[in-house]
């Protein structure tokens, strides 16, 4: 492993087109963590404890948080290239990678496309390792999950500081 540059803040990068917004905190190996469809706030309790013996660098996934949304529905492995720049553009060439839910999903599919990059994996209720996906049989069911949480759930901060809470 390389040594990251450590940083200590918030910093922007462009990345296909979409900017894509990094917290970093504390010193140390790279943590990289990877929030599901919940928004990087679920991290924020983490962070400190985390901070006191790791660089932690918590990506919000294009479309949250602080980044923009892409024109387009990203991909696993599209959000793993996203995954792959930022630590390039961190000077990382190893993290280890905790992913919860579909960042899980995100982490899982970015080790798989990059072994070489990351130091240990770290799923946490990973979606997405069955067979087939679930809507993938019926796209119009698909596709109407996807406009739903888009625009009810995923623009609520109310909804999800309540499906962020456990």
């Amino acid at each position: 492993m390389s040594g990251p540059q450590n940083r200590e803040g918030e910093l922007n990068l462009v990345i296909q087109g979409v900017r894509a917004h990094i917290e970093c905190h504390g010193d140390g190996r790279p943590l990289l963590l990877l929030h599901g469809l919940g928004g990087p706030q679920m991290w924020q309790k983490m962070i400190q404890p985390l901070s006191l013996n790791f660089q932690v660098i918590i990506l919000h996934l294009p479309g949250f948080g602080k980044s923009e949304c892409p024109k387009t529905n990203l991909s696993t492995v599209e959000y793993g290239i996203v995954v792959g720049r930022v630590l390039d553009e961190l000077h990382i060439s190893k993290a280890t990678i905790v992913g919860t839910s579909y960042g899980a999903q995100i982490a899982a599919t970015f080790s798989a496309e990059n072994p070489g990059r990351v130091e240990r994996l770290i799923l946490i209720a990973c979606t997405g390792l069955s067979g087939r996906r679930m809507f993938e049989r019926n796209k119009i069911s698909g596709r109407l999950l996807s406009i739903v949480l888009k625009y009810t759930l995923l623009r609520s901060r109310t909804l999800l500081g309540l499906a962020g809470r456990g």
